[in-house]
């Protein structure tokens, strides 16, 4: 099953969105759109009658930062077959790393934090072996070829 040619452009418009979204969310000034994402959760969160004791506003930020990279190796995986979990987990380490340390320096409305490194990197690094998982089932239930004809790329 190779992944066909208007499949890989949809994942590859859908991926150069994803990055300018988060180019503009996490280099941007204003950390409007973090605390809003963190609002918005929390009252989607009370509204399903989850414990307000359990699900806080500290915790939703975090649990947002480890969602926010994950959709990068997933679909980057689709188009770049041959970056491993490992090669995503480290760009996704040195992309947030640079984020935050932009958002440290360059703004005085912004902040910094070793927190949003390692929640952005494991939500990473969760894509990236979602990712691994699938290649390894779309490998395993691709057809054996047969005599003379060549194997299928993923």
């Amino acid at each position: 099953m190779p992944v066909t040619r208007p499949w890989r452009l949809l994942v590859m418009a859908a991926f150069v969105a994803y990055v300018v979204a988060l180019a503009i969310i996490l280099l941007g000034p204003s950390p409007a759109p973090g605390s809003e994402s963190v609002d918005l959760a929390y009252r989607v969160a009370m509204r399903l009658g989850l414990p307000p004791d359990r699900v806080t506003t500290d915790r939703l930020e975090v649990a947002l930062n480890v969602v926010l990279l994950a959709p990068l190796p997933a679909m980057g995986s689709l188009i770049w077959t041959s970056l491993s979990w490992r090669d995503w987990t480290a760009y996704a380490f040195v992309l947030s790393l640079a984020a935050e340390t932009w958002q440290g320096v360059a703004f005085a409305t912004r902040s910094a934090t070793y927190s949003d490194v390692v929640a952005n990197t494991t939500g990473a690094f969760a894509g990236a072996l979602v990712a691994a998982g699938v290649h390894a089932a779309r490998r395993a239930l691709r057809p054996a070829p047969t005599d003379g004809e060549p194997p299928h790329a993923v």
